[in-house]
């Protein structure tokens, strides 16, 4: 099967990336900042954010935000400067991998947990944003122009 690469267009696009200080997301942010998009980083780690913040200024807004809290993911989302809101395109990186070794000697807190970033986070926050994303009705998406949740597993 042909793989099919979309071109997200545009200097004043939106990316949304959770997880975004360190592994996979950092380098997702990075891509994206190198290619003139404007990113909202989205991370635990308030001191690594604004160190993106410092390193890309203007092209980084840093949102320190714990994904597991669903309270604090909509205000985070409903709260966002009007130059912030119009996100194009939602990368939901944020996860850990906890309880790896056999079923019967993992602590299902682990897995408690894994269930509560790895799933439980990343619906919460695509429902946060995705109303944003979705045109109104009655409106059409131009070739070429595309909206649509991401969802990454690097894992």
């Amino acid at each position: 099967m042909k793989k099919q690469y979309i071109h997200m267009g545009g200097q004043n696009m939106i990316v949304c990336v959770t997880g975004a200080t360190s592994g996979y997301g950092k380098a997702i942010l990075e891509r994206f900042v190198s290619e003139g998009k404007r990113v909202i980083a989205i991370g635990r780690r308030q001191e690594r954010l604004l160190a993106l913040q410092r390193l890309y200024q203007d092209a980084v807004f840093p949102v320190p935000l714990d994904v597991c809290q669903a309270e604090s993911v909509y205000k985070a989302f409903a709260g966002l400067p009007a130059d912030w809101s119009d996100i194009q395109v939602l990368v939901n990186n944020a996860g850990l991998a906890l309880g790896l070794g056999r079923a019967p000697d993992i602590n299902l807190a682990d897995w408690h947990t894994m269930i509560d970033t790895n799933i439980k986070a990343l619906v919460t926050v695509t429902q946060a944003v995705l109303p944003g994303m979705v045109p109104e009705p009655g409106a059409y998406c131009q070739y070429g122009l595309h909206r649509r949740p991401l969802s990454l597993s690097g894992r």
